[in-house]
């Protein structure tokens, strides 16, 4: 801070006539005048930073990003992978601990069984809003079943929880297909057949969801026809009644 001291004036002899009003003044009414160059040169540079913010928001506007789709149900989600991952995971590790195939047979089977209990009746019908089941008619013919939501809730469905539920089913057949061309090559028989259960249940789940989401998109289809099919006849009977 640099200060400028402003000191009285002493007056010419030749205007003390004129002045006789003006007295010297006491030194406790002497003047200073502070300037502040730091405080200046701050203010300036915080006007040309806020110029440049200014500009750069201008030529880079913030977008915000929508909000990421999370799994509407986390919880199916969860059991829809865990039967999977524990039949896959117990089949390849129980080689390592456990010698008595009797074991392994009956505990991987019996998770393979699991999955294909809650796929087709719990996480199918939670996460796709679809289900599927097989009856014997009165000839002894097998018919497949189908159920789903009507058009408005299937297309309100979470995608991720959509897109979790068939990946997994494909991953899953997938790579017990990788195993079982291992136990051929290895020439394991016996283990060969567990792998041939578990792969029989997960593609059953696999046809049946598939031909159910066919007969869904049909039915939606046959819908689709149905109401563009009446909003034309009605059309044709306003037009009638008006000649």
């Amino acid at each position: 801070m640099i200060y400028f001291l402003n000191l009285p004036t002493i007056p010419s002899p030749e205007h003390q006539g004129q002045n006789s009003d003006h007295s010297p003044k006491s030194p406790d009414s002497i003047e200073y005048n502070s300037i502040s160059p730091l405080s200046k040169r701050f203010e300036i540079r915080h006007n040309q930073i806020h110029h440049r913010v200014l500009r750069s928001l201008a030529m880079n506007p913030i977008q915000v990003q929508p909000p990421t789709e999370n799994y509407a149900n986390p919880n199916t989600c969860f059991f829809h992978v865990l039967f999977k991952a524990a039949a896959l995971a117990f089949y390849i590790l129980s080689a390592l601990f456990i010698s008595s195939f009797v074991i392994i047979f009956v505990v991987t089977v019996l998770l393979a069984a699991l999955d294909f209990w809650v796929v087709k009746n719990v996480s199918g019908r939670i996460l796709v809003g679809l289900r599927w089941w097989n009856e014997i008619d009165g000839m002894g013919e097998s018919v497949w079943k189908f159920e789903s939501l009507d058009q408005e809730s299937l297309a309100r469905m979470n995608k991720k929880d959509s897109w979790l539920f068939w990946w997994t089913l494909y991953l899953t057949a997938a790579a017990w297909i990788v195993l079982g061309i291992f136990s051929l090559i290895r020439f394991q028989a016996d283990y060969l057949l567990v792998v041939a259960v578990c792969l029989s249940l997960s593609i059953a789940n696999i046809v049946g969801f598939t031909k159910c989401n066919k007969d869904a998109k049909k039915q939606l289809q046959q819908f689709a026809t149905q109401t563009f099919a009446s909003q034309v006849s009605s059309t044709l009977q306003s037009a009638f009644s008006i000649v």
